[in-house]
C-alpha cells in the first residue's frame, strides 16, 4: 500500500529584477543545481514541455510567499533519504512517525498552482490506514528542504499552506482486480485530518500515483488556487480593518498643534483605507470569476471526496464594505469640519489684524493729510501777504527792539486830537 501526503511546493526566483527579462530555461537550470546542496537527495528528474511558459506572480506577494515564477507545465521528481533520528529534529510537536526513511517526491507544476506528492510504501491494507501519517512525512520533508535550500542565492523554495494537505491518502490495489472501485472515507470521529482510501487498478507505486493524479489532480490544483486567493483576500480585509481602527485611534499627544498635525495627515490615511477597500472588492470579483472557472473545469471530479474539501475552502464571510465606507465618509466629513472651523477662526483673526492695520493706516494717513493741508494753507497765506508789497514776512514779527505802536500814536488818531 502506498501512503501519500499532499502539499503545494515550488521553486521561486530570488532575483525580483528578472521579471521583465526572465529566462525560464535558465531558471530550470538553477533548479537542477540547487539539490547539490541538499544531502541525501538523489534521482533528480526535471521534465518540461517544449512550450512551457513561466507565469509571473501577481502583486499579492506576502512576506511568506513569492509566486514568481509559476510554470505552466513542469515536472520535478526526486528521492530523499531521511533517517528516523533526522526526522525527529523536524518533529518538535512529537507527531507520530512512520517507520520509513525513504521518500519519493513528485512536484507537478500545472497552472494555476503546483501540487507536490510525497509518497512511500507501507505494509498493510485498508484496515491499517489509521496507523500511518503521510501528512506528517510531508511536513518533515518540507522543513528539511527549507533548511537546506535557505542559503541558495538563486532558488527560493516556497510552500503554500496547508502544506501538508489536511488529509492522509492511501493507494492500494483493488481486491476486485481491474474493476473500478469508489474511494472510501475512513476518517475516525474526532480526527483532525481526513483519511482517504483509493483502490487502484495499478499495482506499482508510481503507476498508482499516476492513477490518482489523473483522476484528482484538477481538484487539488483548484484547492490551492482557492487557498491562495483566500489568503490574499484575508490580507486585504486585514488591511481594511486595521486601517479603519487606526483612523479611530485618538492622537497620542494633546494640544492644539498636536491636534492640527493629527488631522493634517488624515486625508492620506483615509485615502489609503479607501484604496484597500477598493482592492478588496476587486479581489471579491476575481474570486467569483475563479468560482465560475472551477464550476466549468472538466478536470475536477465532483463526485470524489477531495471535492468536499474544496467546497469547504470557500469563505462565506463577507467584508462589511458598506459600513466601512460610511465610516470613512463620516471621518472625512469630520476632518473637513475641523479644517472649516480652523479656517473660520483663522479668517477671523486675519480679518481682525488686517482691520486694525487698515484702521491705523487710515488714521496716520488722515493725520498726515491734515498736517500737509495746514502747512499748505500757511504757505498760501504768506504768499498772499507778499503779493501786497510786503518786503518780508519778518515785518509782521514783533521784536523786543521795536515796541508795539498803540492806537493813540497812529497818525489818524493824532489829527483828531
Amino acid at each position: 500500500m502506498e501512503a501519500v501526503g499532499i502539499s503545494c511546493w515550488w521553486f521561486a526566483s530570488r532575483d525580483r529584477d528578472l521579471e521583465k527579462t526572465f529566462d525560464p530555461t535558465s531558471h530550470v537550470a538553477e533548479i537542477k543545481r540547487a539539490p547539490k546542496s541538499v544531502e541525501n537527495l538523489s534521482n533528480l528528474t526535471i521534465e518540461a514541455d517544449e512550450n512551457f511558459i513561466a507565469i509571473p506572480g501577481d502583486d499579492e506577494n506576502s512576506e511568506y510567499n513569492k509566486f514568481f515564477p509559476l510554470f505552466h507545465s513542469l515536472y520535478i521528481g526526486f528521492d530523499i533519504f531521511l533517517p528516523v533520528r533526522v526526522q525527529q529534529k523536524y518533529n518538535p510537536l512529537d507527531f507520530r512517525l512512520d517507520a520509513v526513511e525513504n521518500f519519493c517526491v513528485k512536484i507537478i507544476c500545472k497552472r494555476p498552482m503546483p501540487v507536490a506528492h510525497i509518497h512511500y510504501t507501507v505494509a498493510g491494507g485498508e484496515a491499517d490506514v489509521n496507523d500511518f501519517s503521510p501528512s506528517t512525512a510531508a511536513m518533515i520533508v518540507r522543513q528539511y528542504l527549507e533548511e537546506k535550500l535557505r542559503d541558495n542565492t538563486k532558488v527560493d523554495f516556497q510552500s503554500l499552506g496547508p502544506s501538508p494537505f489536511h488529509g492522509d491518502i492511501f493507494l492500494d490495489q483493488s481486491p476486485q482486480g481491474g474493476a473500478i472501485e469508489a474511494p472510501k472515507d475512513l476518517t475516525k470521529p474526532g480526527s483532525g485530518y481526513r483519511t482517504l482510501y483509493f483502490p487502484t487498478v495499478a499495482i506499482k507505486p508510481n503507476a498508482q500515483l499516476a492513477e490518482l493524479v489523473a483522476k484528482n489532480h484538477g481538484t487539488r490544483r483548484a484547492f490551492y488556487t482557492v487557498i491562495r486567493r483566500r489568503n490574499y483576500a484575508q490580507r486585504l480585509a486585514r488591511a481594511v480593518t486595521d486601517g479603519s481602527l487606526e483612523l479611530l485611534r485618538p492622537p497620542e499627544r494633546t494640544g492644539r498643534w498636536a491636534t492640527f498635525q493629527h488631522w493634517r495627515g488624515y486625508r492620506a490615511r483615509v485615502d489609503e483605507v479607501f484604496t484597500a477597500l477598493l482592492n478588496e472588492k476587486m479581489n471579491r470579483v476575481s474570486q467569483g470569476q475563479l468560482a465560475l472557472e472551477i464550476e466549468e473545469d472538466e478536470t475536477i471530479l465532483r463526485s470524489g471526496p477531495l471535492y468536499h474539501l474544496l467546497e469547504r475552502t470557500r469563505d462565506a464571510a463577507q467584508m462589511p464594505d458598506e459600513d466601512i465606507r460610511e465610516l470613512l465618509v463620516m471621518l472625512e466629513e469630520r476632518r473637513r469640519g475641523y479644517f472649516e472651523n480652523v479656517a473660520t477662526l483663522f479668517s477671523g483673526l486675519v480679518g481682525g489684524v488686517l482691520g486694525a492695520a487698515l484702521g491705523a493706516a487710515l488714521t496716520f494717513g488722515l493725520a498726515d493729510h491734515s498736517e500737509s493741508k495746514a502747512l499748505k494753507k500757511d504757505r498760501d497765506r504768506r504768499a498772499r501777504w507778499c503779493t501786497r508789497g510786503c518786503r518780508s514776512p519778518r515785518l509782521y514779527v514783533r521784536t523786543s527792539a521795536r515796541p508795539a505802536r498803540t492806537p493813540a500814536s497812529l497818525p489818524m488818531f493824532r489829527s483828531r486830537q
